[in-house]
């Protein structure tokens, strides 16, 4: 009910009330779900990482806004360290080197798994109103190596627009024995941007590794590739895999909830009434109609008005990603009725290289300068 009542989804209330999911007990409407198959290499001094896409999948709404509220999820998250980020908040870990002096530890049963003994603990902040967790862990009896910790914020903790929010994470014995390492990290989290009783947004996201290498000479050879600390590199024909791709090559099957997610958003994504009104939303919001391979917009600079020249008409027209990822065209034309004269501006955009990121501009204008300047409009 609350989804068909929020006055903007209206128009496709009877749409929606036949995709929402309530299997959770709480009721979502899927919108956006991406997976993606890497190669991850890591090394810890001098600090590089480097990612190579071989796949990826993604499917529903593809929104700037959402992303941005959900970016926060995108951080790499190491248990051991003294304090964990969390959406732009540091938050003393269960694992720091001080963390007797923020939780209170109570082991609540030992338990035997492969032939390992492992201490099950719980833990819960000493004082309310400060950055740390509540959640409980497994720890290995003869390394006291975290084998799985599960981090939920506390009751008192403040975090913007953050309802709920858990971590875990669980970590495998490697061959030699003694070296753990992450297997899977899951974070799940609640987010009302517009407060707590409206509607919010839920995020969630899984990564597991598989075929793990330590001190290899591979990993070094692929890292040295780099020219930035960080990079990450998409393989051509990365997002073009077919569906039973993905059923070979996941770590773990897509559970019942997330098999009909994919299916709920291909319902949507499909259906007029929900590709007219994500058209709409972008319309609104970001300003811009895309047709083909051509971007007419914004809508805002269409009638504005100046003490030179009185009211003022413009038409915008330039080329989209669909064109090019690499080169951007647009120009403009304009006309101010207390002047009465014409205004025109062309301009192009070539981005040569993202890393590091090399790009060429240029532009030719008769126009009023209002002092302002586009730069990087390609940034796919």
């Amino acid at each position: 009910d609350r989804f068909s009542k929020f006055k903007p989804l209206k128009p496709i209330s009877d749409l929606i009330r036949s995709s929402v999911d309530s299997s959770e007990g709480l009721p979502y409407l899927p919108a956006y779900l991406t997976e993606a198959l890497s190669h991850y290499y890591y090394q810890k001094k001098p600090l590089k990482r480097r990612e190579i896409i071989e796949a990826v999948n993604t499917n529903g709404v593809k929104n700037e806004s959402m992303k941005q509220f959900l970016g926060g999820m995108d951080q790499n998250v190491n248990i051991y360290n003294n304090f964990i980020p969390v959406f732009n908040k540091q938050f003393v870990s269960p694992a720091s080197d001080n963390g007797d002096g923020y939780y209170q530890y109570r082991v609540i049963d030992t338990q035997v798994v492969n032939q390992q003994r492992y201490f099950h603990l719980i833990f819960v902040p000493k004082r309310k109103g400060e950055n740390t967790f509540e959640g409980d862990a497994w720890v290995h009896a003869g390394t006291f190596a975290i084998q799985k910790m599960n981090l939920r914020l506390g009751k008192e903790a403040n975090v913007n627009f953050v309802e709920n929010l858990s971590l875990i994470q669980e970590y495998q014995l490697l061959d030699d024995s003694t070296t753990w390492f992450l297997s899977k990290d899951k974070f799940v989290v609640d987010i009302t941007p517009i407060g707590g009783k409206n509607l919010g947004l839920i995020g969630r996201k899984t990564t597991t590794y598989r075929n793990i290498v330590v001190n290899d000479s591979t990993v070094i050879s692929e890292l040295n590739k780099n020219k930035l600390f960080e990079e990450v590199h998409l393989l051509p024909g990365a997002g073009e895999k077919e569906r039973n791709f993905w059923a070979g090559v996941r770590h773990e099957p897509l559970s019942k909830n997330e098999a009909s997610i994919i299916k709920m958003m291909d319902t949507l994504m499909k259906a007029p009434a929900f590709k007219k009104f994500t058209n709409t939303i972008y319309f609104l919001t970001v300003g811009y109609v895309n047709k083909g391979n051509l971007e007419f917009g914004p809508w805002f600079n269409v009638m504005t008005a100046n003490a030179w020249e009185g009211y003022r008409l413009r038409f915008d027209l330039g080329t989209n990603t669909d064109f090019s990822k690499k080169l951007w065209l647009h120009g403009y034309l304009a006309y101010g009725f207390t002047d009465k004269r014409f205004k025109w501006k062309t301009e192009a955009f070539y981005l040569f290289n993202k890393h590091p990121r090399t790009s060429l501009r240029a532009s030719l204008s008769d126009d009023l300068d209002f002092g302002q300047q586009y730069f990087g409009e390609v940034t796919a």
